[in-house]
């Protein structure tokens, strides 16, 4: 909590980062009572900038709350410059920005984000691509729940996914190849792997799975 503290404090002596981001204490004068007791901002010189989906300009921040345990201490916050607002987003969805993409050309963002929980060894969340609606709200258009797991007996057990975002049927959209690995192994012996791949096309703000592109699935000992 020093470390964060002083973090902090060096963001807030720093001067405007771009025309379009005020400076952490011109933020801070947005946020209510309420905010402030719930949360704070910080290095916001890591902020993302995205498009909403009414083509506004905004960008995800790092907060942290004030009373949380270790896997929902960090969370992402919404602010909005032309409308001087802070909006704490939704725990379960959003805790990492992967990436930033305008799949369609469209003008609003695609965003490639992750949220999990871990201990022991282990870590299991949500891989989503979604879209923010200028409220606050989080439209999610794809997701993948993952899990690593690590026994104390060696076993090994992880399902997770890889995305690609390719012009799958040539109509200038980029659509989505999405590739599933599952590897388990017992006891520390020879894993088993098998990865399953679907395509979807990209339409209309919506994720359509392709059944002219056959599913493959692949299993190797």
């Amino acid at each position: 909590m020093r470390a964060l503290s002083w973090v902090t404090t060096l963001i807030f002596a720093c001067p405007a980062y771009g025309s379009g981001m005020p400076e952490l204490g011109v933020i801070n004068s947005w946020l209510t009572e309420e905010d402030t007791r719930t949360f704070r901002l910080f290095a916001i010189e890591e902020r993302k900038e995205i498009s909403l989906t009414n083509n506004e300009s905004a960008y995800l921040v790092s907060a942290a709350m004030n009373n949380a345990g270790r896997n929902s201490m960090f969370r992402k916050a919404l602010v909005i410059p032309q409308r001087k607002r802070v909006i704490l987003l939704e725990e379960r969805t959003i805790k990492q920005v992967d990436s930033i993409l305008d799949l369609d050309a469209d003008g609003t963002s695609e965003i490639v984000v992750k949220s999990s929980a871990s201990g022991q060894g282990s870590e299991s969340g949500t891989r989503s691509i979604v879209q923010i609606d200028v409220d606050g709200s989080v439209d999610v258009l794809h997701s993948f729940e993952f899990q690593i797991s690590n026994g104390f007996d060696w076993s090994h057990f992880s399902k997770d996914v890889k995305w690609e975002f390719l012009d799958l049927d040539g109509d200038g959209t980029r659509d989505l190849r999405e590739t599933v690995k599952t590897t388990e192994s017992i006891r520390g012996n020879e894993p088993t792997i098998s990865t399953e791949k679907r395509s979807y096309l990209f339409k209309d703000s919506e994720f359509r799975e392709e059944a002219s592109i056959p599913k493959q699935r692949n299993t190797n000992r």
